[in-house]
């Protein structure tokens, strides 16, 4: 089926290049394009456990889907491809992923496919050619390819090739979730043609997989003529933080008008409005207020009007992003939960509750909180993080799916507890309740209902029984 046949064409448009426009109306959560990746790569970790061509877990080195000459050359390489990466800091997994786009190009296609695949053509035509990576990494992605020639060679690759692959993978792969739990990464895939679809930090449409085939879905009602556009970054993040992603490894400045505030849609006017709340700061003159963020800083405070130093405010901030990816949490949950309390005090000295910074931090503090058997506490602490959340986060994404999830299980570990009366725990049935549904009607919309996550979501409710608590 082709791409107007499916109800979408692709558009040049000034300022954003290629991209994909509706030709019909699509209403919220239907279906817009779906395809099987061109090529997939497993994390290192997972290739003996799960099958490489279906995606289905499988016990150690366990026989699933007929090995191919392209496994057979993946499986060889492997060694080598993981001495490369080490030496040459490449990422594995890209590195892996590069060489098998670059095998498959030239093998023929085992009939197994239970959606089109992009023919060979597509896949080269991805965006992001080598000659726009800064020098130093087409060095390294150069270097990588002559020390694999010898594989190249089986497959009549050679190795600018593999490094003009590694350079595309790298600006257009998406990862790719597990069936059972789409947050839960296995690694990444090229899906060429979804990969046409132009990013927005206030999407109309969402991707998601159920193992290597990708769906692009409405997350609204769409209108004829109107661009189709999917996220590439995580959405519960300050402006910066997201532009910084997207240069870093999309090689390009968002130029929407959630960041921008120009030229934006209905969408993109809300997101605008939401970063200057996601992008705070305190205010140290009188600790009431906050700086509301601005595109280019921070206004003045709006308790006392007082000014904050930009350059300060960035190092401030910087430095407590570096401090909390390198936190080593105990595995002793009381010291665990001692240090994140201790973390929480320092960060929101600083930053205000809806920060992305302080809302990770209480998230992994209500589920330390859960295991130690706070269940009041966790659930008190997780109520506030999901109106967070729903503030920020579209309504039908896989980020606010996690949300609903992890307060329906929240809510029914409290139910259980000794110490909840008769009539609280009526009440806690009713609100898990709630949660447990909007979890499977989330991913319903962001995955599809034949989805196997939506599948297990429905069969984790029952209407006349109590909700089961899912686990985290």
């Amino acid at each position: 089926m082709s791409a107007a046949d499916a109800g979408w064409r692709v558009v040049v448009t000034d300022g954003f290049g290629r991209g994909v426009e509706a030709t019909r109306a699509f209403a919220r959560g239907e279906l817009v394009h779906r395809e099987t990746a061109f090529a997939v790569a497993l994390e290192a970790n997972l290739r003996r456990t799960y099958c490489s061509t279906c995606l289905a877990p499988r016990a150690p080195d366990a026989p699933c889907c007929p090995e191919d000459a392209v496994d057979a050359l993946l499986r060889d390489a492997g060694p080598d491809v993981a001495r490369v990466a080490a030496d040459l800091k490449i990422g594995q997994r890209l590195l892996h992923l590069a060489l098998r786009m670059v095998a498959r190009q030239r093998t023929p296609r085992r009939p197994h496919a239970r959606a089109p695949v992009a023919a060979p053509d597509e896949a080269l035509g991805l965006l992001a050619p080598l000659d726009r990576h800064p020098p130093a990494i087409v060095d390294r992605l150069e270097a990588a390819g002559r020390r694999l020639a010898p594989w190249l060679a089986r497959i009549d690759a050679t190795p600018d090739d593999l490094a003009e692959a590694c350079a595309r993978v790298d600006a257009n792969a998406f990862a790719l979730g597990a069936a059972a739990d789409p947050s839960d990464r296995l690694g990444m895939a090229v899906a060429p043609r979804a990969a046409l679809f132009n990013h927005s930090c206030a999407p109309n449409c969402l991707v998601s997989n159920d193992g290597p085939v990708y769906s692009v879905r409405a997350l609204r009602p769409l209108e004829p003529g109107e661009a189709l556009t999917v996220t590439y970054v995580g959405l519960y993040e300050t402006r910066a933080a997201r532009r910084a992603e997207l240069l870093d490894d999309h090689l390009f400045a968002c130029g929407c008008g959630r960041c921008t505030g120009l030229n934006a849609n209905a969408d993109e006017i809300e997101g605008h409005a939401l970063d200057v709340l996601l992008g705070a700061h305190r205010c140290a003159t009188c600790g009431r207020g906050a700086h509301p963020a601005r595109p280019d800083g921070w206004g003045p405070c709006a308790a006392c009007g007082a000014a904050l130093d930009g350059d300060a405010a960035r190092a401030a901030e910087a430095a407590l992003r570096e401090r909390l990816q390198a936190l080593d949490l105990p595995s002793d949950k009381v010291e665990r939960r001692d240090l994140l309390l201790r973390c929480l005090d320092e960060v929101e000295a600083v930053l205000p509750p809806h920060h992305p910074v302080v809302f990770r931090l209480r998230w992994t503090l209500a589920r330390t909180l859960g295991e130690l058997g706070f269940t009041a506490e966790r659930l008190a602490l997780t109520r506030r993080l999901a109106a967070h959340a729903a503030r920020m986060l579209p309504a039908a994404s896989l980020e606010m799916a996690q949300v609903h999830h992890a307060l329906g299980d929240a809510t029914a570990r409290r139910m259980t507890a000794p110490d909840v009366t008769a009539p609280d725990r009526r009440a806690l049935h009713e609100e898990a309740k709630a949660a447990l549904n909007a979890w499977r009607v989330t991913l319903a919309g962001a995955c599809g209902p034949d989805h196997p996550a939506t599948r297990a979501a429905l069969r984790s409710l029952s209407d006349d029984a109590a909700p089961r608590s899912t686990g985290g």
